[in-house]
């Protein structure tokens, strides 16, 4: 059709030869020459290296902006970058590179004299490797409350409790943004006291109240799964020891010569109280203390109960609403449970008590 026309025919003679319509010539021969829109990815992109680090600038711009008061969401990161594409692209980009929204943490202030306690703690245990602390710790122990939800009404609330938290790695990390208020009440279920934000307080009483469980794992299984009768203190440590921490230790562990070697928390109600420490000490039992506030040094609080309570909620989640269970089949499942625990996982959470050492630094 230009060919035509250089030749010197002219729109109604190229239109008729072609068996088309002037307009059809006209607009194909005198068409504007306009620039056509690049089309592609955004000026500000994360699907790039460079545009993801652009993106970690921009969220902890954002976080520090906040001062910690308020949750920085994607759709806040794609507002401030004026994205084009839709959260769910941010959000991928984030999971793709390691960052997952975690819950925050909670860091209370240390004295002077905690910080060294701390750093004295990290230097006697500094030459131990991840196969040693398995051997050498023949057992963690700890306390966990888990509220006791018979039918579907009380695990559908429970299971629409959420964390939340900040877009991080698995890496700790302290500044701000990244850390809990002080002031802010841990939730009562479950109650560990780990430094993990705790989840929301159940709104809804079962009837059934809740159990207290005194847990021990080493040696790749689990230990001690007790049961506390009553309300916890010393005189409930007392009658743990004697009646299932001093007979698991010897029926597990019975090639152990001198102290079976337990690491616990600070508790002053049981654990630190003067019977229960004068108990282990009769049953041969040496405790391995931990420092004050530490960060996450206690296994079960920072991988073994967070695993269970995982479990617990998908059953929670895909309870049948017709089905209901009693308060001893509840507990029944959540021992077996626990008691499911493999044997590699188990080791993988004593060994890690390696690196975690290196955060009293």
């Amino acid at each position: 059709m230009r060919r035509l026309h250089d030749s010197g025919m002219g729109v109604k003679r190229i239109a008729a030869a072609l068996s088309r319509s002037t307009d059809t010539v006209s607009k194909h021969l005198f068409k504007k020459n306009t620039t056509k829109k690049s089309k592609g990815r955004p000026k500000h992109s994360i699907r790039t290296p460079k545009g993801f680090l652009a993106a970690q600038r921009a969220y902890k711009k954002l976080l520090k902006s906040s001062g910690g008061t308020k949750e920085v969401t994607a759709a806040m990161l794609k507002s401030e970058m004026k994205l084009k594409f839709d959260i769910e692209t941010v959000r991928r980009e984030f999971a793709e590179n390691g960052y997952q929204f975690r819950p925050l943490y909670e860091k209370p202030d240390l004295s002077d004299g905690d910080k060294k306690e701390r750093l004295q703690w990290a230097r006697e245990h500094k030459h131990r490797s991840p196969s040693q602390w398995s051997q050498y710790v023949h057992a963690c122990m700890d306390n966990m409350v888990f509220q006791v939800l018979p039918n579907a009404k009380y695990r559908k609330v429970a299971a629409k409790r959420k964390v939340r938290g900040v877009y991080r790695k698995r890496k700790r990390d302290f500044s701000v943004g990244h850390v809990k208020p002080s002031n802010s009440a841990p939730g009562q279920w479950p109650t560990a006291r780990s430094d993990l934000a705790r989840p929301q307080v159940l709104k809804q009483s079962s009837g059934k109240g809740s159990v207290t469980i005194a847990c021990a794992i080493g040696a790749g299984k689990v230990l001690m799964w007790h049961r506390v009768v009553g309300r916890w203190s010393a005189a409930a440590a007392d009658r743990m020891c004697s009646g299932a921490l001093q007979p698991a230790a010897k029926r597990v562990c019975p090639s152990v010569r001198g102290m079976f070697r337990v690491m616990e928390d600070s508790d002053p109600t049981g654990y630190k109280s003067r019977s229960g420490m004068a108990a282990r000490k009769s049953a041969g039992i040496q405790t391995l203390d931990l420092p004050k506030r530490p960060p996450d040094l206690m296994p079960l609080d920072f991988a073994f109960w967070a695993n269970l309570n995982t479990r617990v909620r998908g059953r929670e989640k895909d309870w049948p609403a017709s089905e209901t269970e009693t308060r001893a089949q509840c507990l029944a499942w959540l021992r077996r449970a626990a008691l499911a625990t493999p044997s590699e996982r188990i080791h993988s959470i004593m060994g890690s008590l390696h690196k975690r050492r290196d955060l009293l630094a």
